[in-house]
């Protein structure tokens, strides 16, 4: 009986010429952008462990062994777009356009059908949530400067990757002395504002500082303002 379970098992071996097929579950960590607007299709970046290619070792044929990188990515029970795997260690998935705002968990599969879940590890925002997706505001360049006399300040809000977000809210505008006119600006057109601003104090080192209700923060590069009035 145990000789008979023995050639049993040889004969499966022999059969699947010994593929080696044994790996940990994948750990999906982080997201790459963690959020986006509903309506548009997204690139993100899954970063984790266990996230690279599985080499199917063939005994019987060493040359047919081979490294498989076919990976599923799932948001809730939606199948994303254009999955890849990168030598590494990290996968790239589109997310299609459609997906109702909500957060949402990200499973990974590998090609051995093992797989790991991020709970809530991505959102998906409405348009009235667009001001979740900015992360910071650049203001254009601002050279030497007069008391009392406007300028043309303009203030791009940007995404943790330095994209535009079409921000359309206002946000709380102070300078260092804390003379700066006006102490609010908006509202932002597309994720743009320019507008007159106007600095009554001189100094040689004024920085305009702008903040969202949610604490992102701009800065504007140092510039000075001048006592006498130009020419």
């Amino acid at each position: 009986m145990k000789f008979t379970s023995l050639m049993h098992l040889g004969l499966v071996l022999l059969a699947t010429g010994c593929r080696q097929a044994t790996a940990p579950s994948p750990q999906p960590l982080e997201i790459v952008p963690p959020r986006a607007l509903e309506g548009k299709s997204t690139e993100i970046i899954v970063k984790g462990n266990y996230l690279t290619g599985h080499v199917f070792t063939d005994f019987s044929s060493p040359g047919l062994s081979t490294v498989e990188s076919d990976y599923t990515v799932l948001l809730g029970n939606t199948s994303l777009r254009q999955v890849r795997q990168h030598p590494e260690g990290y996968l790239t998935a589109i997310v299609p356009e459609g997906i109702s705002p909500g957060q949402y968990d990200v499973t990974v599969i590998d090609p051995l059908h093992n797989q790991g879940v991020l709970k809530a590890g991505y959102q998906v925002l409405s348009v009235g949530e667009l001001n979740q997706l900015v992360s910071t505001y650049q203001f254009d360049a601002i050279g030497p400067q007069h008391v009392f006399v406007p300028f043309t300040v303009s203030i791009t809000a940007l995404d943790s990757q330095n994209a535009l977000v079409p921000y359309n809210g206002a946000v709380s505008f102070t300078d260092v002395a804390g003379t700066v006119v006006p102490r609010k600006l908006g509202y932002f057109s597309k994720g743009r504002w320019t507008g007159l601003v106007e600095v009554r104090q001189s100094t040689e080192s004024e920085v305009l500082t702008v903040k969202d209700a949610l604490g992102n923060l701009g800065v504007s590069q140092v510039f000075t303002v001048g006592a006498d009035q130009p020419a």
